[in-house]
């Protein structure tokens, strides 16, 4: 098995193993060799936020696996675009990152694959700063978290994807801190859990990597406990499901890796029930799609790892049809994008 961003944790020596793995689901594909993690060279001092900031304007956040960074955008970016700003740095505690969200304050909260760790970042923060929270160590039960979601009370959702977990932290939750809640075992249906979202009444909609699945658990799931809805089989076309979003009806959005596709289910949604639309084909440059998000207007946005860009579609948006914008170049400073959020 392989983690959604082919990233094992493993020895050094390994690292540098080419690699030619089994695909999810079925058939195989190969990966480029990984890169090592490596910083950009920001200052040693925190910089001053710009002026056109995410204080004063709506902004996409986006993790930089491969160079340890946040990126942040104006929502509303285009084009090769320089962030307005962006977290990087020995001191920030990034280390591989992968799944974000920012709460209703601002704050930045990110699952580091590599460190086992989650950290979270003080609203508009920007440079080489220290986390403000970190979750780690060995009471966490964090073990390759991949995503991290946040309930309307401030809970931490973090998906382990080496675990075939979910652990939940209270509000606040700093240090070496025990989960509130464990969802584990074998009624779960979790297999190589990565992205996740909550909808307004409490319940988790988790996306199954390994099983080409979506599960969804009710509020306050604790435990080995079964999922009250499962979307699985040959008709969803789900193919490597990554990313996992809803729009304001509950409609269900999908990234999927192995087919370059998102694909989106009927509010509600179960079993082996085929999507109502599909965005796929050459024209959506979508490539290794990592994670999918919407804007309050119903508007699509998708990280493309091996493109290394963040392609956006309008609400509705169907078939092979072409991004209504697309945000890469060099200025973006975007570099193996993962986890994507808007806020």
């Amino acid at each position: 098995m392989i983690s959604r961003l082919g990233r094992a944790t493993v020895a050094a020596a390994a690292v540098s193993a080419a690699l030619s793995l089994p695909a999810c689901g079925g058939g195989s594909w190969s990966l480029p060799a990984p890169q090592v993690a490596s910083q950009h060279a920001p200052s040693n001092q925190a910089q001053l936020i710009p002026a056109a900031s995410c204080q004063t304007t709506s902004c996409m956040y986006v993790t930089d696996r491969n160079v340890n960074e946040v990126v942040v955008l104006a929502e509303t970016a285009h084009g090769n675009v320089a962030p307005v700003q962006t977290i990087s740095g020995t001191k920030t505690g990034l280390n591989s990152p992968v799944g974000l969200s920012v709460d209703s304050s601002g704050m930045t909260h990110v699952a580091n694959f590599n460190l086992n760790s989650v950290t979270v970042y003080a609203a508009g923060a920007h440079g080489n700063v220290k986390p403000t929270q970190t979750i780690t160590g060995s009471h966490t039960g964090l073990n390759g978290p991949d995503e991290v979601a946040l309930d309307a009370g401030g809970k931490s959702y973090v998906s382990n994807w080496s675990i075939n977990a979910v652990t939940v932290y209270a509000a606040g939750a700093n240090g070496d801190v025990k989960p509130l809640h464990t969802i584990s075992g074998s009624n779960t249906g979790l297999s190589g859990p990565v992205g996740m979202t909550l909808d307004a009444s409490g319940k988790l909609y988790v996306a199954n990597l390994n099983a080409n699945s979506v599960t969804v658990f009710a509020a306050g799931a604790n435990g080995n406990v079964a999922p009250i809805r499962t979307l699985t089989g040959s008709n969803t076309q789900l193919s490597g499901s990554g990313g996992v979003a809803l729009d304001a009806s509950l409609k269900i959005y999908v990234s999927n890796y192995n087919n370059n596709s998102v694909t989106v289910y009927a509010a509600g949604a179960s079993g082996n029930v085929a999507p109502i639309r599909t965005i796929s084909g050459t024209k959506t440059g979508l490539t290794y799609p990592t994670e999918v998000t919407l804007d309050t207007s119903g508007q699509i946005y998708v990280s493309n790892r091996d493109a290394n860009s963040v392609t956006v579609f309008a609400a509705k948006a169907h078939g092979n049809v072409a991004p209504i914008r697309t945000i890469s170049g060099s200025k973006t400073k975007l570099n193996s994008p993962a986890g994507i959020a808007l806020h």
